[in-house]
């Protein structure tokens, strides 16, 4: 590996060097740090979830599909941002990127808890998720470098788990803290978690770039992915209401379509892609990607559904739904770590197809059991707890095969690459969702949210299977240096 992106080992302690020295720092400290910057992130989408119902509350004159825009803007911004800010921070720093991506966070969840209407609502979310798209991918490239390639699996796990915990938790904190006070309340909470982070990070993590990741991202592409999954999640959600066939609804469709094929083209050709074609060529990176953006349209849609269930069929109150809504992320939870270590021992095949099953048998068992009345134990926890593990199983297997044969250069990248198409999908499986209860809803809804774990179950085994691709082509004990010729279109 070239001197300028060194990293050097002793006694457990990390350097990396970019053509200068750079504080030794434990790689504890920098797991702890970018786990809770990914706590945070993370966090805010189960948050919100279980806040839409307080917020129709206050905007009761909007309906679910305006109200669905607090959640669609969140993930567009975030994935149309996720690639230019981990190629930014591979060229100018991660660390500083990281802390600029943490401060805009904290302002933007202030404005979100302050916000008068719902469309200043969505404009801040919108801004708050640019901060969303800055901390993930460096939270991963400042993470990954720290630890040895062996153990690679063991230090994605851990940041997935962190986001999970933080899945688990935001339920249940966030109907605990509507119930104390109101919805703004979830946003509210960020900023002192936010405001440590910041002051954790400037004292413990060093800064990290890489020399060669040079040249400004392609600005038309970044416009094009979010104009063009703006337009499709719009199609989806007002498609019922104009008509599949209506002249809006093919518009929407046809911008959608033509803007990505547009991106497609840009990044085989432009001077400095928004996405490295030597990154996509990678057999694992391109199967992961694919497995990710499919399994986050069901994974995005049920959790969803799951609130609006709760609250709408059982009549559960905010809190209580949220208490409901801890199982499945608490036992995902306690896979992560294991599912780790099965991929650093056997490669990510086996857990991402066992974990797309469960996932799918988790749904299966709410769609087959969850009838009018309330029954947590019998026809909720075994669901919860099946599709949980299956989760847990899944995310971290999928998260470590798409960076496993990448170079330290392009972590950023490559993590944000697979964190836009989770964000992608989950726009999509959003959108879905609230379509088609807006329409179905109405006449029957017990049957309107069976239809919806039917077909996230299909879609999650699907997504299981694609994992199927995923051959491991690394050796624990081989050192990364680059994109094996091997491991390339294999």
């Amino acid at each position: 590996m070239p001197a300028h992106s060194a990293i050097r080992r002793s006694g457990g302690l990390v350097t990396m060097s970019n053509n200068a020295a750079l504080p030794t720092v434990k790689p504890a400290a920098v797991a702890a740090v970018t786990a809770m910057a990914g706590f945070i992130a993370f966090l805010d989408a189960t948050i919100v979830n279980i806040a839409i119902p307080s917020i129709h509350a206050d905007f009761s004159s909007f309906s679910l599909e305006s109200l669905s825009w607090v959640i669609n803007i969140y993930n567009i911004v975030f994935a149309a941002f996720l690639l230019p800010a981990g190629r930014y921070a591979d060229r100018f720093g991660r660390k500083l990127v990281f802390m600029l991506g943490l401060a805009l966070f904290v302002a933007m969840s202030l404005l979100c808890a302050v916000a008068t209407g719902l469309w200043f609502l969505v404009a801040a979310r919108a801004f708050q998720a640019l901060g969303a798209a800055l901390i993930v991918p460096t939270s991963l490239a400042l993470l990954l470098p720290a630890f040895p390639a062996e153990r690679r699996g063991v230090a994605v796990s851990i940041f997935a788990a962190t986001a999970a915990l933080a899945s688990g938790i935001g339920p249940a904190l966030g109907g605990l803290l509507i119930e104390i006070a109101d919805w703004r309340m979830v946003f509210a909470v960020n900023i002192p978690i936010g405001l440590l982070t910041l002051l954790a990070t400037w004292r413990w993590v060093p800064e990290a770039k890489e020399g060669r990741a040079a040249g400004n991202p392609d600005r038309l592409a970044i416009v094009a992915v979010a104009v063009g999954s703006g337009a499709i999640a719009l199609m989806i959600v007002k498609g019922n209401d104009w008509g599949w066939t209506d002249l809006r609804t093919l518009v929407c469709l046809a911008i959608g379509l033509a803007l990505i094929a547009i991106v497609a083209r840009r990044c085989a050709t432009h001077a400095t892609p928004l996405i490295d074609g030597r990154i996509f060529r990678d057999r694992a990176v391109a199967v992961s990607s694919i497995g990710t953006f499919v399994l986050a349209v069901p994974f995005y849609a049920f959790l969803l559904a799951n609130v609006l269930f709760l609250t709408s069929v059982w009549n559960y109150s905010t809190l209580l739904a949220g208490l409901a809504m801890t199982p499945p992320p608490l036992a995902a939870v306690v896979v992560a770590r294991p599912a780790g270590r099965l991929y650093d021992r056997y490669g990510a095949r086996y857990p991402t197809l066992a974990g797309g099953v469960l996932v799918g048998l988790g749904l299966l068992c709410y769609a087959v059991s969850a009838g009018p009345e309330p029954d947590f134990l019998a026809d909720w926890l075994p669901g919860a707890v099946i599709s949980g593990i299956g989760v847990g199983l899944i995310w971290p297997s999928l998260a470590s095969a798409s960076v496993q044969n990448v170079d330290h250069e392009r972590f950023g990248t490559a993590t944000a690459f697979n964190s836009a198409l989770r964000q992608l999908g989950g726009v999509i499986g959003v959108a879905a969702c609230v379509s088609y209860l807006s329409s179905q809803g109405q006449q029957n809804p017990l049957d309107a949210f069976h239809h919806v774990w039917l077909a996230a179950a299909a879609v999650a085994v699907l997504a299981g299977v694609i994992g199927l691709g995923l051959v491991r082509d690394r050796v624990p004990d081989e050192p990364v240096g680059g994109l094996r010729p091997d491991a390339v279109g294999a």
